[in-house]
Formats: C-alpha cells, sequence, structure tokens
C-alpha cells in the first residue's frame, strides 16, 4: 500500500523513472506523472483519450480469466482490444500468455481490493513500442474506491532473462537427442547442470546428479586419470581419460571423459572457473577393441610358438609380421625380412603361382593353397606348402594377407621317391610270373598283369577298371573290406588269405591272395597291391595227404583218430538221438602172425575189414584203432539194431580166409548214455569186449 504523502509527490518519482498513477474506480486516469503518461500511452492502460478500463459491474464475477458478463457484454473481450472493438493494446506475461481483461492486474484490484506487487506484464509484444512493465497496484485507503500503481520499466532485464530462458531452451532442445552426457561443473567438480541423456547412458536423472561430485562416478582405478585430466582442463588444454563409471544399477561402462576449461566473460581465466564435460559412452567399443586385442595376442602367441611359418602382409604385398620360426625354417631373423617383399623371398619359377594364387584369394576371399620354394639363409631353397588367406579391408583399402607355411622338402622327395618306386612296381607287375594288380584305395583294379588275366580268363583290357571283389566268389569275404578294416584298426598294412577266383565259365581257382598297402608321404593310403597264387596243384597234393590221414593205409578204412573226432561230433550233436559203437578183434592174431607170418597176417587184416564195411550201413564209420582192433560208429539206430548188429558182425567175420584158414572174431556193442564222452563209450565197448574175451571168444556181447 503506498503512503499518501507520494501520492502528492508524483514529482520525486519522475526521478526515479518510475511512473506513478492514480486511477478512479470506473479505471479513469485522475493523476499521473510525466512517465506514468509516457507508459500510458503505450497502452497499459486506456490514456485519457480512450475510454475507461472496463470495470465490471457490482456483483458480476468475471471468472479468473475475466470471461463474466460486463458492462460490453463480456470482461473476457480479446485483450487486443478496447471494449467498444477498436483495436487497442495486446498485453502478455512472462511466459508469452495473452492476458485476458479480467486477469489484468488493475482490473483484479479495483475488483478484488487485493494489492498486487510486483507483476510484470508485456504491453504491445511484436512491436517497437513493445515494453515490459513491473506493476504495483493497490487501493490508496482500505475504503477507497481508487487505487495507485507504480510502474517500471523492465525492458531491458526482462529480455536479457526471456533470451537466456530461450538460449537455454534452445541447448536443452539441441542436446535432446545427443546420446552423450553433457555436463557442466563447478570448481568442486559438481555437477552443475546435466544433459537429460544421462538417464539413458548413466541410469541416473538429471536432477539426481546436482550437487554430486565427478569422482563418485568414477571407479577408483580411473580417479588418477581423471585429477590428470582435469589438471590439464584447467591448464587450458582439452583433458581427456578412459576409465569406468558406475551406474545407477550398479554396473560398470567404459566411458570416455572430455573436459575443458569455462572462461570468464573477458576470456580470462579465474580459480574457481567452472568446467565442461562430456560423457561418451565408449563400453562396446572398448570391450570389443580389447576382445580383438585378446584374440590377436592369442594369435602372435600361436604364431610364435607354431613349427610353422606364419606370416602378415599389407595391402602392398610386404611383410609385417614373421614368426620366429622362420629362423629354424629358413634360417633368417625376423626382423631381416620385415619391409621386403614376398616375391624377393620365392623361387623365380614359383613367382607366378604365388601371385596368381594371392590375387585369387584378395578378389574372393576364399582361401588359397600352392606349393613352391622359399630362398635360405645359405642361399639354397626349401620347399613349403603355403595357404593365404585374406583379412578384409576397409573401403577402397584392399585385403591384407596372413599366410601359414610347412616345411614339405621331405614330403617331396618322399613324392619323388614313390614315383620311382610306383615306375619299379609296374614294371614288376608287368613281368611277374604270377598274378599280380595295382588298385586303387577301394579295390578298384588299375593295373594287371598277363598272369593274372590267366588265372582269371578274361582279357588284361576286361579286368582293368573293374573292382577285385567282381573276381572273387560272392560267398567268400571281401578282402579289400577286411584289409581296410585292419587300417583302420591298426592291425597291418598287409592282409592274406586263401581266396577264390571265380572265371567267366563259372569254374573256381583257389589262389594264395596277398594284400597290401602302399602309403604316401602323410601316411594315406596311396594304392593297394595284389598278389594271386594259383593253388589247385597245392590244394590237389593236400587233399591227398588229408585222405592218406584220414584213412589206414592198410585196409583203407578210417583211423582211430577220425573215429574219436566223429564220436564226438555225434556225442555233442542234439540231433543224434541214439549212437552204437562196436569194437571187435580177430581171436589169435598174435598166433596167426607167428605161426603164418605177417603177409598172411596183413591179408586177414584186408579181408576183415573189407567184409565189415559190407556188413554195416553205408552211413557206418569202419575205422582200425589197433594191429588187429577194428571199430564201427553207428549213428542214429535203435534197440532192435543193436541187438542184431553184434550178431550180424560175427556171422560176417567168422569164416575162412583164403590161403589162411578159419578166423574168428569177438565183437562187444554199446550204446551211448546221456551225458557220456566220448572216453566213456570207447570204455564200455572195452569192457563189453572183454566180457567175451574171457569166455573164449568168438562171439558178441551187447551191454
Amino acid at each position: 500500500m503506498l503512503p499518501m504523502h507520494a501520492v502528492s509527490s508524483p514529482a520525486v518519482l519522475d526521478v526515479l523513472g518510475a511512473g506513478f498513477a492514480v486511477l478512479g474506480a470506473d479505471g479513469e486516469v485522475v493523476e499521473a506523472n510525466q512517465r506514468a503518461r509516457e507508459l500510458l500511452d503505450l497502452g497499459l492502460v486506456p490514456g485519457s483519450a480512450r475510454p475507461p478500463l472496463p470495470v465490471p459491474a457490482p456483483g458480476a464475477d468475471p471468472g479468473p480469466s475475466g470471461s463474466g458478463p460486463g458492462p460490453t457484454g463480456g470482461a473476457d473481450a480479446d485483450p487486443g482490444r478496447d471494449q467498444d472493438g477498436a483495436a487497442g493494446p495486446r498485453w502478455v506475461d512472462v511466459s508469452g500468455t495473452p492476458v485476458g481483461a479480467g486477469n489484468h492486474p488493475l482490473r483484479q484490484v479495483l475488483r478484488t481490493g487485493e494489492p498486487a506487487r510486483g507483476v510484470v506484464i508485456g504491453v504491445g509484444p511484436g512491436t517497437p513500442q513493445a515494453r515490459w512493465i513491473r506493476l504495483d497496484v493497490s487501493r490508496i485507503d482500505p475504503g477507497s474506491d481508487r487505487v495507485a500503481a507504480l510502474m517500471l520499466d523492465v525492458t531491458a532485464e526482462t529480455e536479457r532473462s526471456r533470451e537466456s530462458a530461450r538460449a537455454a531452451d534452445r541447448a536443452s532442445r539441441l542436446m535432446a537427442p545427443v546420446a552423450d552426457v553433457i555436463c557442466r561443473l563447478d570448481a568442486g567438480e559438481r555437477f552443475l547442470d546435466v544433459s537429460a541423456s544421462s538417464a539413458a547412458v548413466l541410469g541416473f536423472a538429471p536432477e539426481d546428479l546436482f550437487g554430486r561430485r565427478l569422482a563418485g562416478l568414477v571407479h577408483v582405478d580411473g580417479a588418477e586419470a581423471v585429477r590428470a585430466a582435469i589438471a590439464t582442463a584447467r591448464g587450458g588444454g582439452t583433458g581427456q581419460a578412459l576409465v569406468r563409471v558406475r551406474r545407477s544399477d550398479g554396473e560398470l561402462r567404459w566411458a570416455d571423459l572430455q573436459l575443458r576449461r569455462v572462461d570468464g566473460p573477458d576470456g580470462t581465466p579465474g580459480a574457481d572457473s567452472e568446467l565442461h564435460l562430456v560423457l561418451r559412452d565408449v563400453h562396446d567399443r572398448v570391450r570389443a577393441e580389447r576382445e580383438r586385442a585378446e584374440a590377436d595376442r592369442r594369435y602372435r602367441l600361436i604364431a610364435d610358438n607354431t613349427g610353422d611359418l606364419v606370416c602378415g602382409y599389407d595391402a602392398a604385398g610386404r611383410l609385417v609380421y614373421v614368426s620366429p620360426s622362420v629362423l629354424a625354417l629358413l634360417g633368417h631373423r625376423p626382423e631381416d625380412l620385415l619391409g621386403r617383399d614376398i616375391a624377393d623371398l620365392v623361387h623365380p619359377e614359383d613367382r607366378g603361382t604365388v601371385g596368381e594364387v594371392c590375387d585369387e584369394v584378395r578378389a574372393t576371399g576364399r582361401p588359397g593353397t600352392c606349393r613352391h620354394r622359399l630362398r635360405r639363409a645359405d642361399r639354397g631353397w626349401g620347399w613349403v606348402e603355403t595357404t593365404w588367406r585374406a583379412v578384409a579391408g576397409t573401403g577402397t583399402v584392399p585385403p591384407e594377407l596372413h599366410s601359414a607355411s610347412r616345411d614339405v622338402t621331405d614330403r617331396i622327395h618322399r613324392d619323388d621317391e614313390l614315383a620311382v618306386a610306383e615306375q619299379t612296381l609296374r614294371l614288376t607287375v608287368e613281368t611277374a610270373r604270377h598274378g599280380m594288380a595295382r588298385l586303387s584305395p577301394d579295390g578298384r583294379i588299375l593295373q594287371a598283369n598277363p598272369a593274372l588275366a590267366a588265372l582269371a580268363g578274361r582279357p588284361v583290357g576286361e579286368l582293368e577298371g573293374r573292382m577285385l571283389r567282381v573276381l572273387t566268389a560272392l560267398k567268400d569275404p571281401d578282402p579289400v573290406a577286411a584289409l581296410r578294416a585292419r587300417l583302420a584298426g591298426s592291425d597291418g598294412d598287409e592282409l592274406r588269405r586263401e581266396q577264390r577266383v571265380v572265371r567267366p565259365d563259372g569254374s573256381e581257382v583257389w589262389v594264395d591272395l596277398t594284400l597290401d598297402a602302399v602309403r604316401d608321404g602323410t601316411g594315406a593310403v596311396r594304392y593297394l597291391v595284389a598278389r594271386l597264387v594259383d593253388l589247385t596243384a597245392e590244394r590237389v597234393l593236400g587233399e591227398q595227404l588229408r585222405r592218406l590221414d584220414e584213412h589206414d593205409p592198410l585196409t583203407a578204412v578210417g583211423t582211430a583218430a577220425v573215429l574219436d573226432g566223429r564220436l564226438a561230433a555225434c556225442l555233442a550233436d542234439p540231433r543224434q538221438r541214439r549212437l552204437a559203437l562196436v569194437r571187435l578183434d580177430l581171436d589169435g592174431f598174435r598166433r596167426l602172425n607167428e605161426v603164418r607170418g605177417r603177409l598172411a597176417g596183413d591179408t586177414v587184416l584186408v579181408v576183415t575189414a573189407q567184409r565189415l564195411v559190407a556188413a554195416v550201413r553205408e552211413a557206418d564209420l569202419v575205422a582200425r584203432i589197433g594191429a588187429d582192433e577194428f571199430a564201427v560208429l553207428c549213428p542214429g539206430v535203435d534197440r532192435d539194431y543193436v541187438e542184431r548188429l553184434g550178431q550180424r558182425i560175427s556171422r560176417a567175420l567168422t569164416c575162412s580166409v583164403t590161403g589162411v584158414g578159419h578166423v574168428s572174431v569177438s565183437v562187444g556193442v554199446v550204446t551211448a548214455r546221456p551225458g557220456d564222452g566220448p572216453p566213456d563209450v570207447l570204455a564200455r565197448a572195452e569192457a563189453a569186449l572183454s566180457v567175451v574175451r574171457r569166455t573164449g571168444g568168438g562171439g558178441w556181447a551187447v551191454d
């Protein structure tokens, strides 16, 4: 509330540059000093030449925005027009929002009687006469219907404030899409301003960081780097630090910090200068770089310790890395080769091949391999097998190359030796007396000699290209498959077995087949060598010898060994339900030999054997098991046959032998019992024979 003496002394306010006016209840200007008149002429309130300021009728409530009815039909008339509709002043508040007539401070004071202090209102915005006025309005006295208004022109400071606000708003809008966190730090490195991106990068809202120290976000292992960056910034430079910062959820992420000093208005730094901070999240990049560095470290560790020669080349083909193994491989020191062109080390005859492979690797990105020679330190040449791989370039930069070279000098020599051996083998196969063939690892005949053609009954041209399996009997195992199984199980590189070769006419020839695997320098099977020896003559002779082993030379019946084997087989066969064994010997055979001589004895043995074979079935086995002892094995017989068997044999053998005289025999017959073995059956047959002997012989007994 203004004192009354101020109303009577408006000239004092002129000296202060302030305007003062007294307005009546209907809004007319009662009194005003010069400054007030100047401001009133701008349209702050209607001047003397304008109608009075509209005042609401008694009892009317224009509402907070002056929307109630007034004398002119609406107190919320266009703030840019007077009550008569004529164009008048426009009023806005400091935010730029239009102020309606009902909300004008003078109207509010006239309506409510409540004073208005320090209200800033803009008059005529957008015009050259625009002004910002600060108003203090109050009733002159509590019971007075007049109001006094103190008016100050605050255009300059208000415009500066609004421009600062607009600049801050523009800066906020500019920084809104920026992923980096833009900050302002005070002299104590505390956050004064923080961009909204802090929420995404650090998990903190800007207001959560105000007043906090930068060091509180940085992991302890980066504290020294941050202090050094701050010192650089305070010295006028750009401080930079790569550190880990802690997010609100506790996660540590790598960030790049850049700090600069904020100088004063005159460009001179102060002891308490603020700092400008840009914090950029580089976690993914740092982690990727460190992973690449670790991978490169492991690669170099492997390259440095491998026996192969590992090299790296730039886009021009110059060596940028050479593994230490070059010293053992070629006798060069790695540092002596760096920067040299790889072509300087390649044998002149191999440079074209190496160049073509490298060009193709760069063009296609696919690895390429070739064998070539490299110069040794002693001026000699060593054979290597090199594989090149491309390392992708960027943009127009061509890809770099990495290579791995392995010493194959010994392998080359072995290949040469193998070629000589192959030539020798070809000559051997062609001239061998036995059947020979050179086969592929899968068993296909690559080369066959005339002896094999004669053995197989086919021309040489028909044999070559065929599988060896086609020549052998299908019911016999595949020899090539058997050899591959041995090779897979490390059981040796050779297979030998008897095999049947089937000729086109269906006849079979037994051969002694030998298969050998020939390996190359790497240990892989290069080819197979087959040797086939005809066994026809040997097998005929063997069959004759086998028959001699199985038959008694004098009587041509079976031997004791044959009887034992057949008896054991019959007892083991569950299908043999009944089995009988007959044992017999000649009565008085020893005395016959002594009196008549051995020739007579042999004659009796031969005749006895013939008569015995004639007396039994064809399926029965007759064997001579002693000097004058015979046995008959009768499988699958019943009891009646056994009862008659002894009598029939005794009658057949008890008779006269021409030139010798009368001969009689003793016969013992037994049947096998469940659980009997060959010794049990033989022993019971001997016991039955002994019973007949004790009675004087010349008869039979059945157990």
